[in-house]
């Protein structure tokens, strides 16, 4: 039986912490990593241990420590949303979507923040390849038409272009049914 909302305690917390798809990472309010997830280090190759206590810089990527300007203090109470790209141990970078917040006191001193890091490798590599092939169909000299299941034109490369006389903006959005 799962718990109630009311019932659920700092275990239950961590374990889902330590069970998520995505990263978290926590810093102190001098930016150093206080808490990392397991995911978070497999992500950049480390054991969590040996990433905490450690400035959050050591782990970013050169393009991004030269920026640096994400890691500022944060003093506001609004989440931050941003692209960001860490370094791995094995000297690789992993792009990631980060979305932070600040940690405070009960008296309102800001004391850190805690961000969520969602891996996009598989994103960029799936986008690459999307690409790639939109500018092999579109460079065929062959008539490529794609449409929807109600017969909506899609897409028309050159190559249909050059069979039917229509420019691919005088087509897309008809019906060829």
């Amino acid at each position: 039986m799962l718990p109630q909302p009311d019932a659920i305690t700092d275990v239950h917390c961590r374990i889902i912490v330590d069970t998520l798809d995505e990263g978290v990472v926590v810093v102190d309010e001098t930016l150093n990593i206080t808490f990392v997830n397991p995911t978070f280090a497999r992500m950049l190759g480390y054991a969590a241990a040996d990433m905490q206590g450690h400035p959050a810089s050591e782990f970013l990527n050169d393009a991004e420590r030269a920026k640096s300007g994400r890691l500022e203090t944060r003093t506001v109470d609004d989440a931050d949303i941003y692209e960001h790209a860490w370094q791995r141990k094995d000297g690789t970078t992993l792009e990631t979507l980060v979305s932070a917040r600040p940690i405070f006191d009960p008296a309102h001193t800001y004391r850190g923040s805690y961000r969520i890091v969602t891996d996009l490798s598989e994103r960029i590599r799936l986008t690459s390849t999307t690409d790639h092939f939109a500018r092999v169909i579109q460079s065929a000299q062959d008539g490529m038409i794609g449409r929807d299941c109600n017969g909506i034109i899609t897409s028309w490369n050159r190559g249909a272009e050059a069979i039917y006389g229509y420019a691919a903006a005088e087509i897309i959005g008809r019906n060829i049914e």
